[in-house]
């Protein structure tokens, strides 16, 4: 059994942002996929079923186990390839049912001859494994490529010649595919960068059935011109990293093994994760430029680090199931995902007060950007939990750590146009998610109604919120949201990284964006009463009166759920909505009065 130690100034380091130079993380990654595969093995020889080839099992293992035996350095290096942790998680799990096994049960038991094929490649040894054709005709080989158009599900023989760097396939005694040479051969590709000599290795896996996390949408096989693509934006990303960043360069280079293309979607069009059962991965949508590579690299890296932490550290109440507002998320979160968010977030500030400083024109104005809307947003997110008792006693020194990093970048000055506009994106992010995320009770909902309807005072004590709903994590970027983009890239006609929602801006967003928000308070109060109003009328709406200082501000800003949950209520006799918003608004301030 080996126990893990992590010494207090790597823990420290990594809280405030910096890096593990020790190789602890990593070695406690390795400890957990040991622990994942044994896992694997007690379950699997406890299976009775006749799809299993009797020696599947014993094959595989002992071409795993020979091959660790014989070079532990490589073989180690494989099994953190980051799809095994993602195949490993997903197999137990499939395993603990009690259903008989189906073919894509048999599929993830199969994945495992494909992993003890590369460890005998990886190790130089010969030998024999059994691997499987899955369901759409492939059979994969981690870390190495993947065979397509191989007929119907079965079992195979795996020959490992590793004198001549061959994986012969062979259906009983006829040898029916060799790797490399045969046309349905597909390998996995690998991007090299290098930046005043220093040098960042990953592959680009677009062929292995688990590279990535199942919540995200995987791209196909890339074409060789979107590969180009990828290598380009990396080698830019890469010289902004080691030139601008060094430390973080270092670190990334270290821990950054792989890289999986994402599909893109209307709702997510630029998208980046990782996960904790895959150290070392990245899944990211196709970079628009190397400055958003970069981003997504520091970002996911911060991820990365936090999982392998957690895994050795815990810094949260796992038992609190709690869900909290996470400024960067339409959803709620639960503490963990809420710490997960603001350490991310904080390594892009740091990244963002470098770079806002650095670059010019719309680049460096949304930089600045995007360091005055996070840095506030990741304080918050610590306030919260440190609010809320959910972390550890540990988890609290690493937050205390954390704000002691961040504090210096909260006092940095911004240029007033940006600070603006992160504030507006601030406060229109919080009024969405509450009027998404927050349920009205019955109960007050229905005092409310029966208030208005006998023409009495707003109840004070009616104007609440339940706790969060579980929600989804998309959401649509907003005409004001792109409005507000393009102040920022007003003087760059030639900059295409903003697309134009869908649908476009309203006639409501575009006279919010020219600072008339009376005619747009207006124009969304038209909109929500509309059958087809957009959801984000509501948000706008609350923007609008909050930016013109009206009456109705003080509701619509506090307690947006509640003004739209009694309007819906009240129809088909509803009022103006401001007119509403402005009765809530008088319960309110007597509420304040009364405390």
């Amino acid at each position: 059994m080996v126990y893990h130690r992590l010494p207090a100034p790597v823990f420290r380091s990594i809280a405030l942002g910096g890096a593990d130079e020790t190789g602890a993380l990593p070695a406690g990654q390795l400890s957990k996929r040991l622990l994942l595969l044994h896992a694997v093995r007690r379950r699997l020889e406890t299976l009775d079923s006749d799809a299993l080839p009797p020696d599947v099992l014993a094959a595989n293992w002992s071409g795993l186990t020979r091959a660790r035996h014989a070079d532990s350095t490589e073989v180690d290096r494989l099994l953190l390839y980051p799809p095994i942790g993602t195949w490993g998680m997903r197999l137990l799990h499939r395993l603990q049912r009690s259903e008989p096994l189906d073919d894509s049960d048999l599929d993830d038991i199969g994945y495992l001859g494909g992993l003890a094929t590369v460890a005998l490649m990886s190790a130089q040894l010969p030998g024999e494994t059994v691997i499987r054709v899955r369901s759409d005709g492939t059979s994969s080989f981690p870390r190495l490529g993947r065979f397509g158009s191989l007929g119907e599900p079965r079992w195979l023989t795996a020959t490992v010649v590793p004198d001549r760097g061959l994986v012969r396939l062979r259906e009983e005694r006829t040898i029916i595919a060799v790797a490399g040479d045969d046309p349905r051969w597909s390998a996995v590709r690998q991007l090299q960068s290098n930046s005043a000599g220093q040098r960042l290795v990953v592959t680009l896996d677009d062929i292995d059935p688990y590279r990535s996390p199942e919540e995200v949408p995987s791209d196909e096989r890339l074409a060789d011109v979107a590969v180009a693509r990828w290598q380009t934006c990396l080698d830019e990303a890469w010289n902004i990293l080691v030139k601008h960043h060094p430390t973080r360069a270092a670190a990334i280079s270290r821990d950054i093994t792989s890289l999986t293309p994402l599909r893109s979607t209307a709702r997510e069009p630029q998208l980046s994760a990782s996960s904790g059962e895959s150290f070392g991965g990245i899944a990211l949508t196709t970079p628009r430029h190397g400055e958003g590579m970069a981003e997504a690299l520091v970002h996911e890296h911060q991820h990365i680090k936090l999982w392998a932490l957690l895994a050795l550290v815990p810094l949260v109440d796992s038992a609190d199931e709690r869900l909290f507002y996470a400024p960067w998320r339409a959803d709620p979160r639960p503490a963990g995902g809420l710490l997960q968010g603001a350490y991310a977030f904080f390594g892009l500030v740091d990244f963002w007060e470098v770079e806002r400083h650095r670059r010019r024109g719309v680049l460096g104005r949304m930089a600045h950007f995007d360091f005055a809307r996070w840095r506030g947003a990741v304080d918050e997110a610590l306030r919260t939990l440190e609010d809320a008792g959910v972390l550890t006693d540990t988890g609290r020194v690493f937050v205390a750590d954390m704000r002691s990093a961040l504090a210096p970048l909260l006092a940095a000055p911004v240029p007033t146009p940006m600070t603006e506009l992160a504030e507006e994106a601030d406060l229109e992010a919080r009024l969405g998610w509450r009027l998404r995320n927050l349920p009205v009770s019955r109960r007050d909902l229905d005092a409310l109604v029966r208030a208005w309807r006998d023409g009495r005072s707003c109840p004070p004590d009616a104007v609440r919120s339940g706790a969060p709903r579980p929600g989804s994590r998309g959401s649509r970027p907003t005409g004001r949201q792109w409005l507000a983009r393009e102040r920022l890239i007003a003087d760059d006609e030639t900059f295409d990284d903003v697309r134009t929602p869908s649908p476009g801006p309203q006639p409501a967003d575009y006279a919010f964006a020219r600072g008339d928000h009376t005619l747009a308070a207006r124009l969304y109060a038209e909109s929500v009463s509309s059958p087809t109003a957009p959801f984000d009328s509501w948000t706008g709406l609350a923007l609008a009166h909050a930016r013109a200082h009206s009456a109705a501000a003080g509701a619509l800003v506090t307690y947006p759920e509640v003004v739209r949950a009694l309007w819906d209520a009240l129809q088909p006799e509803a009022p103006p909505p401001e007119s509403l918003a402005e009765w809530v608004a008088k319960g309110l301030d007597r509420r304040r009065l009364d405390h």
